[in-house]
């Protein structure tokens, strides 16, 4: 994901997504949670669809 998607998946700036990125800023730990749930989303594989029977 880019900072751009990830920012806009996460409600945030991407400015300061940056600053946190880059240390400038110590986010609370509610931001990390929701910027760790937006990856790990992406991370996760494509669901499989299920044969017709």
């Amino acid at each position: 994901m880019t900072l751009k998607e990830v920012a806009f998946a996460a409600d945030t700036s991407i400015s300061y997504l940056s600053k946190v990125e880059r240390g400038e800023f110590a986010p609370s730990q509610e931001y990390v949670a929701k910027v760790a749930f937006v990856i790990s989303r992406s991370m996760l594989p494509a669901p499989v669809k299920a044969k017709a029977a």
